[in-house]
């Protein structure tokens, strides 16, 4: 499968993913839904993973291991934070921030990978960058406000920080998908996902394992649907990162925020769409130039 419809058709699971979590976390905090759906998209991947297995050599070296131990970790760091952001400053605010992954995937790939980058590419990466921003913006008056907000409040550094963490981490995965099956990848990755952040709930709150399983019960389908379409979304992000540098499938899986937007438009009646539809559009083009 070519990469920009592999990471296109991740950018759209995510979305459908989004508007499948917006109803579910009414009644749930963000983490434990998390750890949840983590699980659920763990458990689904799981014969796929057995039957990958028995057909395919896998080979492991010392760093390779080490790298995908990085990216399990990086990804979990990066989604607490985000949700701790969450918690101490306005969700624009903190999506805002966290959409400026795909400069700092652009500066690490230069320097830990030696990913190419000429000023075609850095001005789409930049474009892409400023897009997010202007669809996340949620106040107009204040177009500096979430930028203004990293000099005193502490959830817009932690979700600036999350972008950090998913940054590094996308370039390990760069690496890691160059020298292991994708396949292979997103269940070890699913694994550490699922296993750290289920351990950490469970810690914070030991009454967990009846409450998912009374979630689970009451909201079957929609934790079926989350669990599938997030199993798939993270194999063909591992697939695109197979095929091509991260400094470009970053921007391009960059497409669910225009996606999430005109989903929330169409199914929760989301105001400011003008302002999103024109940031979509320099999106797109921003997404063009880095391809």
């Amino acid at each position: 499968m070519n990469w920009i419809l592999a990471a296109t058709l991740a950018a759209i699971l995510f979305t459908a993913v989004a508007v499948v979590s917006k109803e579910l976390m009414d009644h749930i905090d963000s983490v434990a839904f998390t750890a949840l759906y983590s699980l659920t998209a763990f458990l689904f991947y799981t014969p796929f993973f057995i039957y990958y297995l028995i057909s395919t050599e896998i080979r492991f070296t010392p760093v390779l291991v080490m790298m995908i131990a990085a990216s399990g970790i990086g990804n979990v760091f990066g989604m607490l934070s985000y949700n701790f952001g969450l918690g101490h400053t306005s969700l624009s605010t903190a999506m805002s921030l966290n959409r400026a992954q795909p400069v700092f995937v652009a500066v690490i790939g230069f320097l830990a990978l030696g990913e190419s980058m000429n000023l075609l590419k850095l001005s789409g990466i930049l474009i892409v960058t400023f897009a997010s921003y202007i669809i996340l913006l949620e106040d107009r008056s204040k177009p500096l406000g979430p930028l203004k907000e990293l000099a005193h409040d502490r959830g817009a550094r932690l979700a600036l920080l999350s972008a950090v963490f998913f940054s590094f981490t996308s370039v390990i995965d760069r690496f890691v998908t160059s020298n292991l099956q994708p396949e292979i990848y997103t269940y070890l990755i699913l694994g550490l996902m699922t296993f750290s952040l289920n351990s950490y709930v469970y810690r914070r709150d030991e009454g967990y394992l009846g409450e998912i399983r009374g979630e689970i019960l009451g909201n079957t389908r929609e934790y079926v649907a989350a669990g599938l379409m997030t199993a798939v979304a993270y194999l063909l992000i591992y697939i695109a990162f197979s095929q091509a540098e991260a400094s470009k499938v970053v921007p391009v899986l960059q497409l669910q925020v225009p996606l999430t937007v005109i989903a929330g438009r169409e199914v929760f009646r989301e105001t400011h769409v003008l302002q999103k539809l024109l940031g979509s559009l320099l999106m797109v083009l921003g997404i063009l130039l880095v391809v």
